[in-house]
């Protein structure tokens, strides 16, 4: 069971986490980061579709697709070298799942790969 999100510089999150139960619930006004979160869990999900753990996935992929990488980066995080992150906790396992944005140079920023660190 996933015990906790924790998100760093992610879309609207500078830096959260955020608790996970036997039931979580995400309830709240529009705009205030529901939907990001999904997306996160998601996007880590993109690893690990069918019976290979994959040590880099396109932020454009099967579940969620971001479009470019200035677009996940929070609006108020350093554009220069800012870091950006999401990580999920087990508890079963201990697993510690981060996600760390490389951008692709060659293309000018439209894509990117994410590297996954277990």
């Amino acid at each position: 069971m996933i015990s906790s999100l924790e998100l760093m510089n992610f879309k609207c999150y500078r830096k959260m986490q955020l608790p996970f139960g036997r039931l979580t619930v995400f309830s709240g006004k529009n705009a205030v980061g529901k939907s990001t979160a999904l997306q996160a869990l998601l996007f880590v999900r993109q690893f690990a579709l069918g019976d290979v753990v994959r040590k880099s996935a396109s932020v454009n992929g099967e579940l969620v697709s971001f479009g470019v990488v200035d677009d996940l980066v929070n609006a108020y995080a350093p554009r220069d070298g800012a870091q950006l992150g999401i990580r999920v906790l087990t508890d079963e396992t201990s697993l510690c799942a981060d996600v760390c944005l490389v951008r692709n140079r060659a293309r000018a920023g439209n894509t990117a790969r994410a590297t996954l660190d277990v």
